[in-house]
Formats: C-alpha cells, structure tokens, sequence
C-alpha cells in the first residue's frame, strides 16, 4: 500500500507535466483554428514565406556545401 502523500504528489507532477505539454498544443490549435477563420490572412502569410524561402535558398546556393532541394 503507497502513502497517500505521496501518491498525492506523484499526481500533481503528473498533472504538471501534462499541463506543460499540453499548452504548446492547444496554442497551435487556437493559431490554426484563426488561420482557418482568416484564411485570406493566412494564404498571405503562406505567401510571403515560400518567397522568403525561396529568397534565403537562392542566397545560399552560393555558400559551398549547401544542400539544393
């Protein structure tokens, strides 16, 4: 038989540690689910980062070494 002290401490950290994991998660969901709301914003920004990706390949096909797509 544990101690209930214990066993009560053991469920606090568990439920740290899932609430810390999980806030990340629920972040990205909420991020998404206003992206889907705003879908003109977010075509937009889907934009605007394959040009700067494809801006930051086209500067760095000149350093040696570097990996071409």
């Amino acid at each position: 038989m544990t101690n209930p002290v214990q066993y009560g401490s053991q469920v606090k950290r568990i439920e740290k540690i899932l609430t810390a994991v999980s806030a990340p998660v629920i972040l990205f969901n909420n991020i998404s689910r206003f992206m889907m709301m705003h879908t003109f914003v977010g075509q937009q920004l889907g934009q605007l980062q394959g040009r700067l990706l494809g801006r930051l390949d086209d500067l760095c096909r000149n350093v040696p070494g570097w990996p071409t797509v």
